[in-house]
């Protein structure tokens, strides 16, 4: 299926937007000291940062995996949210007063000081340098995939069109043109989801049937409280992974700890966990909503069989979203921003290794 003409335009203006943000921050901003171009001078504002550390934590196999697992399993996954809240708020309370005072560029610092080891922090660096790429590949390839089946472009096109956008952002603009960018490809990431959930309930009659659709199917379960750890999903389960997930990602991931180190003070850095909170709880609320949308709308002929769940949205937007001009592009360039963040979070590890971190390998 290729795309149409509002729909090609939807995406390249996305792309564009996000490769214009870098140029300007290139022609007009300050980035002459390893501060300014890592950590924005230290003078960046909450929100914006907030959006980004939200964008950073949503890649575009979250988008489609999580409304596969709705489709599949039930709501039982969407207890996530309450470890990623509480991890969260740890984050903000206890790991931010204490790094924050230090005024790092880099958390590898933090371990050199901590543990009086330089090789330690040449290795930590290696390590997560080396494992951020390999996981770029793997989050890379699915999506991909997907849209090579959408738009009728190869799977290397694909590569290149996202190697190529977010190079050029975040290679010219610093840690501004990144924060901005996101901030921008968060609200095509909302929009487009958005835009799934409310074509597939003006279709289901109304969210209150797709609930009740929902119910009657027992995708509607919230307090599986077995121990048994070799389930599917359980309460404890999905609070636990998303507690200890959201830990990694939030609290010892460079690009993620960069946002904070990128605010005016510890107050301005926590203010950046307490929206992100709130931002990324309601795109997953919009995410796993779609997922129940789509179980309603398959409910009676199920297009999957048993193939990999997380296609189903592919499916639902190829089926739908192309009867309304337009659609279809945003949900692609929705895809297209996710991927980018992934992969700019890592090459942002890459500059950091290069600037900070370099050196100590000499």
């Amino acid at each position: 299926m290729g795309l149409g003409t509002l729909d090609v335009v939807m995406l390249v203006l996305s792309l564009l937007a996000s490769a214009a943000v870098g140029v300007y921050f290139s022609v007009l901003g300050r980035n002459s000291t390893s501060v300014e171009y890592l950590l924005g001078g230290r003078t960046m504002k909450p929100l914006p940062l907030a959006l980004s550390l939200m964008v950073g934590t949503v890649s575009a196999i979250t988008i489609m995996g999580s409304a596969g697992e709705m489709y599949a399993y039930g709501t039982q996954l969407w207890l996530m949210d309450l470890g990623i809240l509480l991890a969260l708020f740890i984050i903000a309370k206890y790991f931010i007063p204490i790094m924050y005072p230090l005024e790092l560029i880099s958390l590898y610092q933090y371990i050199e000081k901590r543990f009086k080891s330089k090789w330690l922090r040449q290795a930590t660096a290696v390590l997560q340098l080396v494992g951020g790429y390999l996981f770029i590949g793997f989050l890379l390839f699915p999506p991909s995939l997907a849209l090579q089946s959408m738009m009728g472009l190869s799977f290397f096109v694909n590569i290149i069109i996202i190697g190529v956008s977010c190079t050029l952002y975040s290679t010219f603009g610093g840690v501004k043109a990144v924060v901005y960018a996101d901030t921008l490809q968060a609200v095509v990431m909302i929009v487009g989801v958005l835009a799934i959930v409310i074509q597939g309930a003006v279709n289901m009659g109304g969210i209150e049937n797709v609930l009740d659709i929902a119910y009657h199917g027992d995708r509607l379960e919230f307090f599986n409280m077995s121990l048994n750890p070799y389930q599917r999903h359980s309460f404890w389960l999905c609070v636990i992974y998303g507690f200890f997930f959201t830990l990694s990602n939030n609290a010892v991931n460079q690009s993620q700890v960069q946002r904070y180190f990128s605010t005016g003070s510890v107050r301005n850095a926590q203010w950046v966990l307490y929206y992100s909170a709130i931002a990324l709880v309601s795109l997953r609320f919009l995410i796993n909503l779609a997922g129940l949308v789509m179980y309603a709308y398959f409910r009676d002929c199920d297009p999957m069989g048993k193939a990999d769940p997380s296609i189903v949205l592919i499916f639902y937007v190829m089926r739908e979203l192309t009867k309304i001009p337009g659609l279809t592009g945003l949900f692609v360039a929705a895809v297209y921003a996710a991927v980018l963040r992934i992969v700019v979070l890592n090459k942002q590890n890459l500059t950091v290794f290069a600037n900070s971190e370099y050196t100590h390998l000499k």
